[in-house]
């Protein structure tokens, strides 16, 4: 569980990096999110949701491995890894139909291996 949680939470602090990148136009924004954003007020918005969503998965996930004890949100974060898990299959269904290079080549391996790594800590038991 560690191992996976691990691997998680430093792929999805490079997810949020490169989510910054494409913010600040380091990376072009026509290679992202299946080629559907056509201005910057777009990729504001559709970055920055990506951005505090990530944020809130590396939350969730820091609680299940016990890096951040918050009692009470130990089973928010169980269930929020569940749904991790859904999100990035959905996210592998929408890369393989995106229409820029970038999705297919770096984000339907990615989300393969964000889903399974999810998964791995989703079903695993805290002890």
């Amino acid at each position: 569980m560690k191992i996976a949680g691990r691997l998680l939470l430093m792929l999805l602090s490079l997810l949020v990096v490169f989510h910054v990148l494409v913010l600040l136009d380091v990376l072009p924004y026509d290679q992202t999110w299946g080629g559907s954003i056509e201005d910057k007020s777009q990729v504001i918005a559709y970055e920055g949701f990506a951005i505090v969503l990530t944020l809130v998965f590396i939350l969730m996930v820091s609680i299940k491995l016990d890096y951040l004890k918050i009692k009470r949100l130990q089973k928010v974060a169980d269930m929020a890894i569940w749904i991790m898990v859904g999100f990035f299959a959905i996210s592998l269904i929408g890369n393989l139909m995106a229409k820029g290079a970038m999705e297919r080549t770096i984000f339907i391996p990615l989300s393969i291996v964000l889903a399974l790594l999810s998964f791995v800590l989703a079903v695993s038991k805290r002890k």
